[in-house]
């Protein structure tokens, strides 16, 4: 699929696709504390001979037995959709696990924005994961 996520605006912020690790999304918590991660991303179509409709991107666990994307064992992977940054009482609203939608995209200069919130528990034992990841689901079609 030409959909790409980005850490910014810019079209060589790519992050890597499909475990290349090449770019990952990477973030660093303090597990004696917990913490909470609150991070901008893009949304970018790299290829001008598609379009992308019915957009949703949703934060998916792909085996990982501790670190949880839906708030259970107190770690949790929320997203919401829009460049402004959500304040605490929205993020609350939001369910944790869930997708978000985003508007069509028609071209290659387009950078749709969201947010990612990661949340871990205090005393979160020391590890990293490779089986947290953001699922792009889109129709794609050729453009006109």
């Amino acid at each position: 699929m030409a959909l790409q996520i980005y850490l910014s605006a810019d079209p060589d912020a790519a992050l890597s696709v499909e475990s290349a690790f090449t770019n990952p999304l990477t973030l660093t918590f303090d597990g004696v504390n917990g913490g909470v991660i609150e991070k901008r991303l893009y949304l970018r179509n790299n290829d001008a001979l598609l379009v992308f409709t019915d957009i949703s991107i949703e934060p998916f666990n792909d085996g990982d037995t501790i670190i949880q994307v839906d708030g259970s064992g107190g770690y949790s992977w929320k997203l919401s959709a829009g460049d402004q940054r959500p304040l605490n009482e929205q993020w609350e609203l939001i369910t944790a696990g869930e997708s978000i939608d985003l508007d069509d995209i028609s071209d290659t200069t387009t950078y749709l924005p969201f947010w990612v919130r990661v949340e871990i528990p205090a005393g979160a034992p020391v590890m990293s994961s490779q089986k947290i990841s953001l699922r792009i689901h889109a129709t794609e079609s050729a453009a006109p």
